[in-house]
C-alpha cells in the first residue's frame, strides 16, 4: 500500500483531537476534513471510535479493525475505507486507509464463491438427470434382451434336433453376455462420475497444466513411436500461464485421454500438437491433429453430452470423450472441437478456470 493510501492519526487521550502524523492526501480532506471532524463527517467512524476502538485503547488490546465501509466526499465521489485502532507509547493511534482494491478483491472472491455454489447446484441437477437417463438407457437395452432370452429358452425346449438346440444355446449365452456388458458399462460409468465429484468439491488446487502436459507426452512416447507420429508441445512465447482449478490426478488422466485419442487417430508421419495458452479467465489446451472429426464425434459436440452418449453407449471414443467432458465441466471448464486451421489441422480444445488465490502461481515462457 502506498503512502497516498494511508493516513496515521494520533492523540494523547479521548478528550483531545486526532492529529495526522505527517502530510495527508487529498482524499482525506475531501472525505473527513480534519482530525477534529472525523466523527462528525462519518457516522460509521464515530460508532467505531466510541465502541471497538475505545475498548481497544482502554482495555490494552493490541489492535482492532473496523472492516470495510463506504463514504462519499464533498465532491460526491464514493470511496471505500478501513480503520485500525492501536496504542503506541501511550498515544491513541488511528490508521485510516483506502480499501478500494481490497473491496474489489473481496467482492470478486464472494462472486466466485457464489458462482461455484450455483455451478455445484446445477451440476447436482444435471447429474441427477443424467443418472435417470442412463438408467433409462440400460432399461431400454436390457428389456429386449430379456424377451429374446425367454423366447430362446422356450424354442429350445420344443426342438428335437440336437444341432438346433445347441445353436440356440450358443445364441442364449451371447445374449446373456450382452446383457451383462450393458450393466457393466452402466456401473463403470456411474463409478467414474462418483470419483470426479470430490475433485471439484474437496480438492480445489492450483495445477500446473504445462507440467501435466509434459508428463502426458512422456508417458505416451512409446505409443507415438509405434504409430510413427510426432508429438510437439508448444506455448505462447513470452506468455504467462496461471495454475488451473482442477485435481491433478484426474487432470492428468483427461490430458492423457485426449492425447491418446489423437495418436490413435493419426496416420504414420502425422504430427500431434499440444498447445497451451492463457484465455479469458483461465487456460486453454488445444490438441491439434491432421485427422478430421468423425460424424459421431461431430454429433457429440453438436448435441448434449447425455444425448450423444445415449446414441453410442458402447463406443470407446464416445465413452472417452464423455468422460473428459464430464471432468472438465465439473471443474467449471469447457471442451469443444477446434476449427480446421490453414495447415489442415483438426482437433479439440479444453478450457479450465485459473485458480483464484491471492497470489497466483504462474509459469512464464521464454520469448
Amino acid at each position: 500500500m502506498s503512502r497516498l493510501d494511508l493516513v496515521i492519526l494520533m492523540r494523547p487521550s479521548a478528550e483531545a483531537d486526532f492529529r495526522p502524523a505527517g502530510p495527508v492526501p487529498k482524499w482525506f480532506e475531501d472525505v473527513f476534513g480534519s482530525g477534529a471532524l472525523l466523527a462528525e463527517r462519518s457516522p460509521f467512524l464515530c460508532d467505531f471510535l466510541a465502541g471497538a476502538a475505545r475498548d481497544c485503547w482502554q482495555g490494552g488490546q493490541e489492535e482492532v479493525e473496523s472492516g470495510i465501509w463506504e463514504e462519499s466526499g464533498v465532491e460526491g465521489e464514493y470511496r471505500f475505507f478501513e480503520a485500525r485502532a492501536l496504542k503506541e507509547e501511550g498515544q491513541e493511534v488511528l490508521v485510516l486507509s483506502l480499501a478500494n482494491q481490497k473491496h474489489r478483491s473481496e467482492q470478486r472472491y464472494l462472486q466466485y464463491a457464489h458462482e461455484v455454489s450455483l455451478h455445484q447446484r446445477r451440476l447436482a441437477k444435471e447429474r441427477e438427470r443424467k443418472d435417470i437417463l442412463l438408467d433409462c438407457i440400460v432399461h431400454d437395452l436390457s428389456n429386449p434382451l430379456s424377451i429374446i432370452l425367454m423366447n430362446l429358452q422356450f424354442v429350445e425346449g420344443q426342438l428335437d434336433r440336437e444341432d438346433l438346440r445347441q445353436a440356440l444355446a450358443r445364441a442364449g449365452v451371447q445374449a446373456e453376455r450382452q446383457r451383462e456388458l450393458i450393466h457393466f458399462v452402466a456401473e463403470a460409468f456411474h463409478s467414474e462420475l462418483t470419483q470426479f465429484e470430490p475433485a471439484l468439491l474437496a480438492k480445489e488446487q492450483g495445477v500446473d497444466w504445462w507440467e501435466v502436459a509434459v508428463e502426458s507426452r512422456e508417458s505416451h512416447r512409446l505409443l507415438a513411436e509405434k504409430q510413427g507420429v510426432s508429438v510437439r508441445l508448444e506455448a505462447v512465447p513470452g506468455g504467462t500461464v496461471p495454475t488451473v482449478l482442477a485435481e491433478r490426478t484426474h487432470l492428468a488422466r483427461v490430458t492423457q485421454n485426449v492425447l491418446e485419442r489423437a495418436l490413435r487417430r493419426s496416420s504414420r508421419g502425422d504430427e500431434v500438437v499440444l498447445s497451451l495458452a492463457p484465455s479469458q479467465g483461465g487456460v486453454r489446451l488445444t490438441v491439434r491433429e491432421e485427422t478430421p472429426l468423425t460424424a459421431e464425434e461431430a454429433a457429440f459436440f453438436a448435441a448434449s453430452s447425455a444425448s450423444a452418449f445415449a446414441a453410442t453407449p458402447a463406443s470407446p471414443q464416445g465413452l472417452g470423450l464423455y468422460f473428459c467432458k464430464m471432468a472438465v465441466e465439473l471443474w467449471g471448464g469447457k471442451i469443444g472441437p477446434e476449427a480446421p486451421g490453414e495447415e489442415g489441422h483438426h482437433g479439440l480444445w479444453l478450457e479450465l478456470k485459473e485458480q483464484p488465490t491471492q497470489s497466483l502461481a504462474r509459469r512464464t515462457f521464454a520469448s
